[in-house]
């Protein structure tokens, strides 16, 4: 049979006592089969949570509020919904937006065409036309004709059709000489 052996410390002159409850029945403590101490309820409040080695915490002991699908942890320690984010897109500036049931498509709009006079780019497109023109400014540019691939601004001459939209001029981009010095400057079709 094993033993139960009480040891006091001999440096100690308080007196350990160990009191049973106002019960009427018969109650038994089990010791566990290993050495330790017993714990307080200090011990307990101030439990590191690095020595939590398996479970889960229930996320009520983790913060306040109601944890569920539309909630998130605060770094104050609240659980809170979730606010902001993006509330519209519009449409525009080479952007196309589409909505379906539950989800919004973003398309970024530009030419992947082939053909060498195109005359119809998508709003926020880029070239650059035979032009000196001051920046900002509107200029009508014509598509090139067979053989000579320059987009030209305001029809000096050679231009087979008109692009659709607006261009507007964004800086001089190109200088260089072909029957004479001419000037290339970027456009971008604003609307």
């Amino acid at each position: 049979m094993s033993q139960v052996k009480i040891q006091g410390n001999a440096s100690g002159t308080g007196i350990f006592t160990i009191a049973s409850p106002n019960s009427n029945n018969n109650q038994t403590l089990t010791l566990p089969d290993s050495t330790g101490t017993i714990a307080t309820s200090t011990d307990l409040s101030n439990l590191n949570a690095s020595n939590l080695t398996s479970g889960t915490v229930a996320t009520a002991r983790l913060a306040s509020g109601t944890a569920d699908s539309t909630t998130f942890l605060r770094g104050d320690g609240t659980w809170a919904a979730v606010s902001g984010g993006v509330t519209s897109l519009t449409a525009g500036n080479g952007i196309t937006v589409s909505a379906s049931t539950g989800a919004v498509t973003v398309s970024l709009n530009y030419y992947t065409g082939t053909a060498s006079n195109n005359a119809s780019f998508p709003i926020g497109s880029y070239l650059i036309a035979i032009i000196n023109i001051t920046p900002n400014s509107s200029a009508t540019i014509w598509s090139p004709t067979t053989g000579d691939y320059r987009y030209l601004g305001n029809n000096p001459g050679g231009g087979s059709s008109t692009l659709a939209g607006t261009w507007r001029a964004r800086g001089a981009g190109y200088t260089g000489y072909a029957c004479g010095i001419y000037t290339g400057s970027l456009f971008q079709r604003t609307a």
